[in-house]
């Protein structure tokens, strides 16, 4: 499945992002991408990275992903950037399949290309 992806936004704009459900693809400047999400919280994109900046910053919860960033890169985040896949219209109980679908078929695209997981899916 070929994934249309927004242009990246520096993340400093991440304030900018629709607050509509999605996928999210977060890259870090000379490592490449780190992190696939998603969200199909009414409260939509902007807000599920916000968490993330959040948990990123601080290594508090609320953001698994984040957390391993912390772990793995500190709390600078100026040469981060993301990309998001707006869902479809679709039916609410219809769309978090969408959704999830997207998302792993994200990942299952980087693994085959790299062989593990971006480093902040990584469990």
């Amino acid at each position: 499945m070929e994934v249309e992806l927004s242009e990246p936004y520096e993340w400093s704009r991440r304030g900018e992002l629709p607050p509509v459900p999605g996928v999210y693809v977060i890259s870090k400047a000379g490592v490449g991408i780190i992190y696939i999400g998603m969200t199909n919280a009414s409260e939509g994109l902007r807000s599920r990275v916000t968490l993330f900046h959040r948990a990123a910053t601080t290594g508090r919860a609320k953001h698994s992903g984040g957390r391993t960033f912390h772990r793995f890169y500190g709390i600078e985040t100026t040469d981060l950037t993301v990309q998001v896949h707006r869902a479809p219209r679709i039916a609410a109980p219809i769309i978090a399949a969408y959704i999830e679908f997207v998302e792993r078929s994200l990942i299952w695209d980087f693994a085959q290309r790299h062989g593990h997981l971006p480093v902040c899916n990584a469990k």
